[in-house]
């Protein structure tokens, strides 16, 4: 017996596990006799519904049976229709519903009503058939609800797609795999690992539409898919296809969407129209204010599967959709005044939400403007295009700040870059237009300038004119917030000093205005240019000054960027604990703020503590994710960060292998001085495991080379293993007393302990140099104060200068005498007092007088800077 009359499916069904899942439990319930899936034309209801009444078909004894009412163009038509698909006849005088429901009384089967959406006049037939045979379920597809009282609404939209292309497992995707299928079916060969990034912008751009993702990869035949993404923006026209068997209203996207067209009121078709200028959906009242959208036509455009509600209450248009609206509401004129409507409300939405940017309602703005993202970029586009420059002013100060704290630092310089060639590529500027350009050059630089820089006299020029700008219109604010980025472009240029004066003053400025705001900013910026002098009291009294502002005045970007600076220096201080205390909570507060650059950035300063710690497990976990938010933000300015701790950890494994993998990953690097620091040490290491010790000796000179790796213990601690490493063949005394030093102290052993080259190294020179000479130098090597270890560690790889550029010590104002270079290169060497006493047969007194002349002569104030002053000018060469 056929227990159904199901049309073959020409094929495979892709995906919708959830979905079948779902409807397979209503159709189960006894409560649910009427399920309408209900979505736009394209999205796939008639499949779905095909297949969840196939599974369901041993729940109903007298079988499914489908009915297609798409063809049909009156009601009184859709008896008849059920009639065939059931496979009764009519007979007798009594009218043709009464014997349709006469026949189905009695019966249990289930009848698929597909494309209701015209014919919704026909909805009391349904009532009567749920009345009169409670045997029988009824399930539609409709773009349409039919809205009666015992209707069940599945809402049917596009299937699941990637986010981004970083997205893992992205052929797990339901879009990715039909898109999949489907161009398998014209390209045998389709690679979705070559065409991964394209494949992603094809499921984004057509949001899962099966129709459309069907279409679109029916044109690999003659196209790549880095084109079809390239067509499908320029126009969703060009999705259709030739294919002899699909039927017209299913051969383009836009024959798709004309029959949804169709059923529209005028006033309905208007409003679409104008609604289709927001992206990324919108609230009901910039639905009302923008496109005159009452509640009544927002909930029939709902109804109409046009509109769809989000979880967040938000009104969404699916992109294709969108599109269609876009031309509609070209031809019908209304393009130019819905645009200005739209832009001007958005205007002053950021406007309006500036105080709260700056107050305790910080977060939830940001989220607010994150949702607006795509409404705020169509709206300053717009009034760029059509030289609406009040609306600009309105929206630059919200939008600069949330770009810095959202890590938009790409996309907002992008904005800023074309606004300003917009802007100076007018004839005449007035007043208002002169103005906006000096704030817009201001904002282009700050901390965006710091991710993308450029050419420093550029920099400089272009806030230089933007303060002038500032000046002639007596802006007190905008010439306070042109000094602070003057500041910025100073610092920039390591001019740190000459930066202290100018920020004095735009501080000065910001606490007149009362902006505490931007006052905590200035002050983080005063620490930062200490920390870099080397005046690491007065960067931490500024930063804590600025920690406390920070809080007080709810700046919680402040806040993060004050935490994360004092963890960096703590934790590089070798201050762990400290360190680490500062870099949780700025995670803590980053990752709540959705501050993604520097959660990364606080995460990787977490994963180095780790590492230091020994705890390789909790460094690992750190340094992936570190990993991951560095790709995912762009931030490649900060992958040695991660990459170096990696690596590490990869020679702590010796699994050089997988170190020389992640090495190549990350090179060639574009990085910071603290970066250096770190991949610059884990290559020493790699270098030290191969056996490559003339590499690893390179390594470390570039480490002692940058500018303020002196004033960072913990990076010094970090180097001592690879050169033991590295010294133990030529001075073997020196390599051991290093080792003593690094394992009398706790913090440094921790994961030297666990690095092999390092234990094999101790066997080696304790046969090398023999029992009594190995244990004289542990013992002076457990002795040594840090200062001295950091000599002994310049002087052995500072590398010697050519003969013609030797300086002597003729170039000082007062020569050293004999005794004063004797003592200089014992000090070099890393003795104490006592021990240089001891060695030139003097008094410790007398060592003391000698150590304060030399360091008055070379105008220095410790052994570090002794040492590598000495080397500079020649004195320790014999």
């Amino acid at each position: 017996m056929i227990l159904h009359n199901f049309p073959h499916q020409p094929t495979p069904f892709i995906g919708r596990r959830d979905e079948l899942a779902q409807i397979r439990d209503l159709l189960a319930d006894p409560a649910c006799r009427l399920l309408t899936l209900v979505g736009a034309g394209g999205v796939g209801k008639t499949r779905l519904a095909t297949e969840s009444a196939t599974q369901a078909l041993p729940a109903f004894a007298d079988g499914i049976y489908f009915v297609a009412l798409q063809p049909l163009s009156e009601t009184d038509a859709i008896v008849p229709a059920i009639a065939r698909a059931v496979g009764f006849a009519f007979y007798g005088p009594e009218t043709t519903t009464e014997q349709l429901l006469n026949y189905l009384h009695g019966k249990s089967l289930l009848l698929l009503l597909d494309s209701f959406e015209h014919l919704l006049a026909g909805v009391p037939l349904v009532t009567d058939i749920l009345a009169k045979a409670p045997g029988v379920k009824i399930l539609t597809t409709s773009r349409e609800v039919l809205n009666l009282r015992e209707e069940w609404l599945f809402p049917v939209a596009g299937m699941p797609a990637p986010s981004s292309v970083y997205s893992a497992d992205i052929e797990q995707y339901d879009a990715v795999a039909l898109f999949v299928q489907s161009a398998r079916r014209v390209r045998p060969d389709f690679s979705l690992e070559d065409e991964r990034e394209s494949v992603v912008r094809i499921c984004t751009l057509t949001e899962g539409m099966p129709l459309a993702l069907e279409m679109a990869a029916s044109w690999l035949r003659f196209l790549a898919c880095q084109q079809i993404v390239r067509e499908i923006q320029t126009s969703f026209d060009f999705l259709s296809t030739t294919a002899r068997n699909v039927e017209p209203r299913h051969r383009s996207i836009r024959a798709v969407f004309e029959q949804s067209w169709r059923l529209l009121s005028e006033k309905e078709r208007r409003v679409f129209a104008r609604l289709s200028v927001f992206r990324g959906g919108f609230e009901r009242e910039a639905a009302e204010q923008v496109a005159g959208a009452t509640m009544r036509v927002l909930a029939r455009l709902v109804d109409k599967s046009l509109l769809h509600v989000m979880s967040s209450g938000r009104y969404g248009i699916h992109e294709l959709l969108r599109q269609y609206g876009e031309d509609q509401r070209d031809v019908s004129g209304d393009a130019p005044p819905t645009g200005e409507a739209h832009c001007r409300y958005y205007a002053g939405f950021v406007q309006h939400g500036e105080t709260a940017l700056k107050g305790p309602e910080q977060k939830g703005f940001l989220s607010a403007i994150e949702t607006e993202t795509g409404n705020l970029r169509a709206a300053w586009h717009w009034a760029l295009r059509h030289g609406d420059y009040r609306a600009l002013d309105q929206m630059l100060e919200g939008l600069y700040q949330f770009g810095f704290i959202r890590s938009r630092h790409r996309e907002m310089m992008e904005i800023l870059q074309q606004t300003v060639e917009h802007l100076l590529s007018q004839e005449h500027r007035d007043t208002e237009v002169e103005r906006l350009l000096g704030r817009v050059l201001a904002r282009r630089w700050g901390y965006l300038h710091w991710w993308y820089p450029t050419e420093d006299r550029d920099a400089f020029a272009d806030v230089q004119r933007a303060l002038e700008i500032a000046t002639a219109h007596a802006d007190r604010f905008e010439i306070a917030f042109c000094l602070l980025m003057r500041a910025y472009v100073e610092i920039g240029r390591q001019h740190y000093r000459e930066a202290l004066p100018v920020l004095e003053q735009s501080r000065a400025h910001f606490r007149a205005l009362g902006e505490p705001f931007y006052e905590s900013w200035v002050l983080h910026r005063i620490g930062y240019a200490c920390m870099n002098l080397g005046d690491y009291p007065q960067f931490v009294a500024f930063t804590e000054q600025s920690l406390a502002l920070s809080r007080t005045s709810h700046n919680q970007a402040g806040l993060v960027n004050c935490l994360y600076n004092l963890g960096s220096v703590f934790l590089l201080s070798g201050d762990y604990a400290k360190g680490e205390r500062y870099c949780a909570e700025a995670l803590e507060v980053a990752t709540d703020l959705e501050h993604w650059s520097q959660a990364a950035h606080a995460t990787n300063l977490l994963a180095l503590a780790a590492f230091c710690r020994g705890d390789f497990d909790a460094a690992y976990q750190r340094a992936t994710r570190g990993l991951q938010l560095v790709h995912e933000m762009n931030l490649l300015k900060v992958r040695a960060y991660p990459l170096s701790i990696l690596i590490a950890l990869a020679c702590v494994r010796e699994d050089y292998a997988e170190a020389v993998r992640l090495e190549r990953l990350g090179d060639p690097y574009d990085t910071n001085s603290m970066g250096y620091q770190l991949i610059y040490w884990a290559r020493s290491m790699l270098a030290c495991g191969l056996g490559d010790y003339d590499l690893a000796r390179s390594y470390i000179q570039k480490s002692l080379d940058l500018p303020d790796i002196l004033h960072s213990p913990s990076t010094i601690i970090r180097l001592l293993p690879v050169a033991a490493c590295v010294l133990s063949d030529a001075q073997p005394r020196q390599a051991v007393a290093l080792l003593a030093w690094m394992h009398s102290n706790p913090d440094a052993a921790a994961w030297i302990a666990r690095w092999p080259p390092a234990s094999r190294l101790q066997d080696r020179l304790a046969a090398q140099v023999g029992a009594v000479d190995y244990g004289a130098a542990w013992e002076r090597g457990e002795t040594m104060p840090f200062e001295s270890v950091v000599a002994a560690l310049t002087a052995a790889f500072q590398p010697a200068p050519d003969d013609s550029d030797r300086s002597t010590d003729q170039d000082l104002c007062e020569p050293l005498t004999e005794r004063e270079v004797d003592v200089l290169r014992l000090l070099a060497q890393g003795l104490t007092n006592p021990q240089i006493a001891e060695e030139l047969v003097i008094g410790v007194g007398t060592v003391k007088t000698h150590t304060l002349n030399i360091y008055r002569k070379l105008d220095v104030h410790n052994r570090t800077e002794a040492t590598t002053r000495a080397h500079v000018l020649g004195l320790l060469i014999s």
